[in-house]
């Protein structure tokens, strides 16, 4: 066995286990082709172990845009060759990825990948081939493995191929063997995972019951994919599982009611297809029908066929004389139901609060019902409703008779009936009056969830009830005979919220016989939250996370999300699916969240080791160039560890540019919200992080895995590294380290002025890649940002709590670990399985690293001598909390914002509970409460200094100015006021302050703001430029200004190319402003008057030891001529006129001198120094040596 260890310095070393990466035969293009054509896929996740030098990873990433590719290859010098050639093209980090790793044990979660290409292979290789991984890693349903060689074949036999597939021995999978002109491959296949059951209908299927028959999925889970929108999805949208694929109808909450229709992998979430939308179709009840080989969906009064796989249309489906657009579509037996009435537009169905009105809306209805044999091609029957047919009652189940069938209908304050499926012909109705007015009364709850279904069905018994209707009543499937009903008040009467289960009904936390309607059990479970109860065979799932585990009759806790109020959550094909939805519930995760068993070990507290996660670099870790931070630069996020936006650095009132870097490709990205109406946000943003400033260098991040270095004079490349994951936050820098996290699960330490990876740290537990929002990922990303003090780095990594939250403490030099600590993702009383999560960058103070952990946990606290986490306070404010932290004047933490899984699309972010929170810190360091909230609907964080706090109010529409003395006096105040205050009982005390006006210097100003830092002289403010009218009016453009600090007034102005980055600005030390816009450039505004721009702490030379340095300078015209203006250097070094510093220093002591620089033109700088002669070890010892011969002789010869 060979162990982590000794594997990863053989790849470190260039070593590879396996052979050499493989030759390439013919066209790589065309090879790409033929393996696209061979799969019969080209959309979703491609991995591409033994890459070699890349060029069929690119190939088939240009040839099939819409593929992710992630190539590996053991060799550093393949990967390195690979990664060049792919920056080149423009490729990397965006649609491929290209990482260091071994092919015997694959990176990925299981059934994550959608095509796996393995080529080049011999005989003698396929030993050594993981037949196990590669069937482990593929996704079900739809997913390829293709291994072997192009054409012309060499070294690879049939019989050798034949026999390897042979012992694969993994279940589910067939293996086949393709012998032609393009090659000898062995092709892979995937069925369905055992157990699973697809969702085909909104409500799983057409009997409207939301229960799922998948046994695939077991508990605990563990997140298999993360996908965008983040927000956006409004009630009334539809999505299905069927044979490998996500097919959604979604809505947008901000413009348009139906914008999209799509499908996605199931298994990774990549984006297959957008097709247009069909005709005046209402997604909010059954528009659709998925299976594994058609999706069939309502276009007017015809049905469409699509193909699944590539969204093209295959077909359409018409019913002579149906009328009208189609309300319901079904499927049941291979005969297909619809539903078709008058058309309805969609304006009727926007109206919130509609069943607010005392009597039942019709949201949608029909008067025809029509039926069509799918296999023969025919329709089968036609049926004509005098009254019309409410959609929500409405559906097709099995009766208890075999092989008979039965549709379904609620015929408005008329009868209910019953038709068989096969023939349409009546088999009963029910007219009862008193029956019909059960079904009629609505007691004012419904609005915006009112479309969600009133109907489900047995083989024996129908269950019906309008969402907030004070009935729910149940009828014979033998006559429609009324069975029982029961009374309940209207927020009970949530039929989301009810399922069938067997033999009893489900609803309200009670179970109910479904033939007598007598309770028969209590069941403890909140479902958390007004949305739908779906269920499978092992849990009911409520809302926000919440399961209640049917054999154990007790409930328990996975995940922290929240789906739309009418959608709920869902499963099928092995997955646990969470939808996104537009509400501003305090949840951390957004978007889709997406979930699998996790295996019987999974490492959800594993605890790791230097040998298996610390990997060293090129060179001497222990020195490194002299890079340090003086007092006004700007070495982290927001400039220091309190984040708060400010510099000692005076700035240029009237700045010019002074350089701009743009990205060989931008970054594409979708336009804040308000400049393109009706506008989607399924796809990815790509964008660089906050930039940061130490001396000559600026450093910044991406999201597409690269680590920039640019000299902070001319904006030109000095360096880059790419990392295989986005840079979320921004990189730290240290004593001439810089140090970044990465998406890849590890922490990687760079010299800061070369470049030269010292070392990485993997903070994940093992290697599992997903996608997560579009962007390949570990499941634990390092997103927290970094922190170093004292010669300690502190850095956490996760994703969603429940995989676990880990952080970290490692030595700055040589990234070995201090300690770890585990214990915070699953933070919640058993059997509930949540905690902290990384939702924003970390703070220090009062001894402690500082982490926000998400909206259902308060700040995270370790100490950072010894990690221990602070135990959780009684009571906890939920609520949004944000994605940012810092410390205020040293007494408060303050935090909020935005929430971290969010888009620039959501900048101003309205909704419930956005605000900044200030927590006393006592002397002990501890939190204190009440918090105290003096920017009740703050998105972006404010930048303070000793003097001026800056303010984004108003969900970041308004900028006004503090006076921050007055801000820290009314503080304390409100916290010696409220501290005497009753709070409810279920949550921690939180005081809402309202007097602004007592600490307001100036504003509010209209300025809808990005990001502020202050100088000294002036606040720094970008900001979009937004007509006067309408109110509605879209972002006409971006400013960057200087503003007075005293009244807000204007100094200067200026455009800005495009959209900048949520706190993007940076001050560096020489007072230029550093801007970062989402398309990647990187502008810098200033002085041009010449200046010296080296550190006035110069490097210390050694005695005896020969020695230089140069001294810079920026700006002016160049070139520059350099003498010493005052002062003296030390005895045996010289300025020369080049500006560098040469000699030997043969006298110790501390030396002041200053140095003055000339340009071309005239003009001149100067700037003192202090340089410090220091005793150099050997040559004391050589001076020491010397001295003793020379006693010595003299003492031989007096």
């Amino acid at each position: 066995m060979i162990s982590n260890s000794f594997r990863r310095r053989l790849a470190l070393l260039g070593l590879s286990i396996l052979a050499a990466a493989p030759v390439a035969h013919g066209d790589t293009a065309e090879r790409a082709w033929q393996l696209l054509r061979t799969a019969g896929i080209s959309r979703g996740v491609c991995a591409v172990p033994r890459c070699g030098d890349g060029a069929l990873a690119r190939a088939i990433a240009q040839a099939a845009t819409g593929m992710i590719v992630h190539a590996t290859d053991a060799s550093p010098a393949n990967v390195a060759s690979a990664r060049a050639s792919a920056e080149a093209d423009g490729t990397l980090g965006r649609s491929v990825y290209i990482e260091q790793a071994m092919t015997d044990t694959l990176v990925y979660a299981d059934n994550m990948i959608d095509l796996l290409v393995m080529a080049g292979l011999t005989d003698g290789e396929l030993a050594g081939i993981p037949r196990g991984e590669i069937a482990r890693v593929i996704s079900p349903s739809r997913g390829c493995a293709i291994a072997g060689q192009a054409a012309p074949v060499s070294g690879l036999t049939r019989a050798a191929l034949s026999n390897w597939c042979a012992q694969s021995g993994y279940p589910g999978v067939t293996w086949t063997i393709d012998d032609g002109p393009d090659g000898l491959w062995a092709v892979m296949r995937k069925g369905p995972l055992d157990g699973s059951d697809d969702w085909t209908h909104r409500s799983h299927y057409a009997d409207g019951n939301p229960q799922s028959r998948d046994t695939a999925l077991k508990w605990p889970y563990v997140t298999q994919w993360t996908g965008k929108p983040h927000y956006d999805l409004r009630y009334h949208s539809t999505h299905l599982i069927a044979g490998g694929r996500v097919i959604a109808i979604g809505l947008d909450s901000q413009y348009t009611f139906v914008t999209g229709f799509w499908a996605r992998s199931a298994f990774n979430g990549q984006l297959l297809w957008r097709h247009e939308l069909p005709t005046n179709i209402f997604a909010g009840v059954s528009p659709m029908v998925a299976t594994s080989n058609a999706v069939y969906v309502l276009d007017g009064n015809t049905v469409l066929v699509i193909d699944p796989e590539t969204g093209a249309d295959t077909g359409r489906i018409t019913f002579p004389g149906l009328a009208g657009q189609g309300k319901w579509l079904g499927i049941h037996r291979g005969i297909m139901v619809v539903l078709a009435g008058a058309q309805q537009g969609t304006e009727w169905a926007k109206a919130y609060g509609i069943g607010n009105q005392g009597k039942m809306v019709v949201w949608a209805s029909g008067t025809q019902i029509a039926a069509y044999d799918i296999a023969a091609g025919t329709t089968c029957w036609m049926h004509t409703e005098a009254a019309p047919i409410d959609v929500r009652m409405f559906g097709v189940s099995d009766y208890s008779t075999d092989g008979a069938a039965r549709v379904y209908f609620y015929s408005c304050t008329n009868r209910l009936a019953a038709l068989d499926l096969f023939t349409g012909g009546l088999l009963w109705q029910n007219t009862n009056a008193a029956d019909m007015a059960k079904l009629e009364e609505v007691e004012g709850w419904g609005g915006r969830i009112g479309t969600q279904r009133a109907f489900m069905a047995t083989k024996d018994v129908l269950v019906m009830g309008l969402q907030g209707n004070s009935n729910t009543v149940a009828f014979s499937a033998d006559d429609g005979r009324s069975l029982w009903s029961f009374t309940h008040g209207s927020y009970q009467g949530r039929t989301t919220q009810w399922l069938l289960n067997g033999t009893q009904l489900w609803f309200s936390g009670a179970a109910y016989d479904l033939k007598t309607g007598v309770k028969v059990r209590s069941m403890t479970f909140n479902g958390g939250g007004c949305g739908m109860y779906t269920a499978g065979p092992e849990m009911v799932y409520g809302m926000l996370g919440p399961c209640y585990d049917i054999a154990q009759s007790k409930p328990v806790v996975n995940g922290d999300f929240k789906p739309p109020c009418d959608l709920g959550t869902f499963i099928g094909g092995g997955i646990y699916y969470n939808t996104p939805s537009h509400c501003r519930c305090s949840q951390d995760s957004k978007g889709y969240c997406v979930y699998t068993s996790a295996a019987t070990n999974f490492p959800f507290n594993k605890r790791v080791t230097d040998d298996e996660c610390l990997e060293r670099g090129e060179g001497d870790t222990l020195n490194v160039a002299p890079l340090n931070a003086l007092g006004n630069d700007w070495p982290t996020y927001r400039g220091s560890y309190a984040r708060e936006a400010s510099s000692a650095a005076t700035v240029s009132t009237n700045p010019v540019v002074l350089w701009q870097y743009t990205p060989a490709v931008p970054y594409t990205y979708a336009p804040s919200r308000r400049t393109s109406p009706g506008q989607t946000k399924i796809e990815v943003d790509h964008q660089p992080t906050q930039p940061v400033a130490v001396g000559r260098y600026v450093f910044t991040g991406g999201s597409d895995g690269r680590v920039l270095c640019l000299d902070a004079t001319s904006g030109t490349v000095v360096w880059s590294y790419w990392t295989g994951g986005r840079i979320h936050a921004s990189p730290t820098v240290s004593e001439g380290r810089v140090f970044a996290g990465s998406n890849d699960g590890y922490l990687y330490a760079f010299e800061a002025v070369s470049g030269r990876l010292l070392w990485r740290f993997r903070a994940a537990p093992v290697e599992r890649r997903i996608m997560s929002y579009g962007l390949f990922s570990s499941t634990w990303p390092v997103a927290s940002g970094i922190v170093v003090t004292n010669g300690i780095v502190y850095a956490a990594a996760g994703l969603q709590s429940f995989n676990g939250t880990y952080a970290y403490a490692l030595d700055a030099q040589t990234g070995h670990l201090v300690w770890q600590n585990n214990e915070a993702g699953i933070r919640s009383t058993p059997p509930a399985r949540y905690g902290s999560t990384i939702s924003g960058p970390m703070t220090v103070a009062g001894g402690r690293v500082w982490l926000m952990g998400g909206n259902r946990m308060p700040t995270t606290c370790y100490g950072m001598t010894n990690g221990v986490l602070e135990p959780l306070p009684a009571k906890i404010n939920a609520g949004l909390r944000g994605s940012d932290i810092g410390v205020f004047r040293g007494k408060y933490l303050i935090y909020g914002g935005r929430p971290f899984h969010s888009d620039h699309l959501e900048r101003t972010y309205p909704g419930r509970d956005v605000l900044f929170t200030f927590a006393r810190l006592n002397s002990e360091g501890k939190t204190m409460y009440p918090e105290l909230c003096p920017l009740p609907e703050g998105a972006l964080t404010p930048a303070w200094d000793d003097g001026v706090t800056v303010v984004a109010s108003s969900y970041n529409t308004k900028l006004e100015g503090w006076s921050t003395p007055a801000l820290d006096a009314a503080l304390l105040a409100g916290y010696v006021t409220s501290s005497n205050f009753t709070y409810p009982s279920w949550m921690a005390n939180r005081y809402m302050m309202t007097n602004q006006a007592s600490f307001r210097l100036w504003g509010p100003l209209t300025k809808e703001t990005s990001a502020t830092a202050l100088s000294p002289n002036a606040l720094v403010a970008a900001y979009a430029v937004i007509p006067a009218s309408p109110p509605s009016a879209p972002i006409s453009g971006w400013r960057i200004a200087l503003l007075d600090r005293g009244n807000g007034s204007t100094l200067w102005e200026a455009n800005l190319p495009s959209e900048p980055v949520m706190n993007g600005l940076a001050i560096t030390r020489d007072g230029d402003i550093l801007v970062a816009l989402r398309d990647g450039t990187l502008l810098a505004y200033g002085s041009t008057n010449l200046r010296v721009v080296t550190s006035s702490a110069l490097p210390g030379p050694g005695a005896g030891v020969p020695y230089e340095v140069a001294l810079h300078a920026s700006h002016g015209a160049p070139p520059y001529e350099w003498a010493v203006a005052a002062g003296e250097l030390p005895a045996g070094l010289d300025l020369g006129s080049n500006g560098v510093i040469s000699g030997v220093a043969m006298m110790m002591g501390s030396y002041e001198f200053t140095a003055r620089v000339t340009d071309t033109a005239g003009a001149s700088a100067e700037q003192q120094f202090t340089m410090v002669v220091i005793p150099e070890p050997g040559a004391v010892l050589f001076a020491l040596a010397l001295a003793t011969a020379a006693r010595k002789r003299c003492a031989a010869h007096p």
